[in-house]
């Protein structure tokens, strides 16, 4: 961990979002920050954050071997008490480190799946009172608030009914102060997606119909605790007021000689 911290240290990179997971019963994966990032004698030199990756675990999700069933290990719903303990968890345990990635002073925490986050409280307005009680929860712990941020893909459905719903809107109605994007393959048909890649980035964020790019923060790479996925470069598509992060997702042919002189 040392190593990879300070060679994104040196080549520019501001920090680490960490994909973090917590089921019901406690926290999975934490390993990579706990005894990796938080443990390196260099982590001042970067920062982190948690984008909470509220999404069922299933057996053989990765790697995954064609044609394997996929039975549901660890649901991702959880009870309005665990969330609770979340909460509790990042502010105490994380939030406070020197190190941790703020915006305007307030901790960064990023929301993988608005579905399953409307699932674990039933409603938009049990939700938005459960994250409201997450930023007074930060506030009482001497912190000025937090930066929420949604993740943008697919087309979240409301607990209870079928049709999607205007992400947009339901972003606003949450309160979140920024949405991102996880990766391309989220919005675009596979095939346009590699035309577009093969190409440039430049046509790929064409491909995905964004325009002109809104940024309340620097860009940022996402580290995962398992390996790294076939995406090369993510933005949002959700068109509103509210301020877009683009998302750049690191692996084998992502060099900042490869995007840099393209996104000027």
């Amino acid at each position: 961990m040392a190593q990879k911290i300070a060679a994104a240290a040196d080549h520019g990179i501001h920090a680490f979002i960490f994909d973090w997971y917590h089921f019901e019963d406690g926290p999975f994966l934490d390993r990579p920050v706990d005894e990796g990032f938080l443990k390196a004698t260099n982590n001042s030199r970067i920062k982190f954050a948690f984008m909470w990756a509220n999404h069922d675990w299933q057996e053989n999700l990765f790697p995954y071997t064609k044609g394997a069933p996929k039975p549901i290990l660890y649901p991702a719903k959880v009870s309005p008490a665990a969330f609770d303990k979340i909460c509790d968890h990042v502010i105490k345990d994380y939030f406070s480190h020197p190190s941790y990635w703020k915006i305007d002073g307030k901790p960064y925490f990023s929301f993988y799946d608005l579905t399953r986050l409307l699932d674990n409280f039933g409603s938009v307005e049990a939700t938005r009172a459960g994250l409201d009680k997450f930023r007074a929860k930060a506030q009482a712990a001497g912190l000025p608030g937090l930066h929420l941020n949604a993740v943008a893909w697919g087309q979240p459905i409301l607990p209870g009914e079928k049709v999607p719903v205007d992400s947009a809107k339901l972003v606003r109605d949450l309160g979140f102060d920024s949405v991102t994007s996880y990766v391309w393959v989220h919005h675009v048909v596979a095939a346009e997606a590699a035309d577009g890649l093969q190409r440039s980035p430049r046509r790929l964020l064409q491909i995905l119909g964004q325009g002109r790019r809104a940024c309340s923060a620097c860009p940022i790479f996402r580290t995962s605790p398992w390996a790294g996925t076939p995406a090369r470069v993510a933005t949002s598509v959700i068109r509103s007021t509210i301020p877009a992060i683009p998302s750049l997702t690191p692996s084998a042919t992502t060099r900042p000689q490869t995007f840099a002189p393209r996104w000027k």
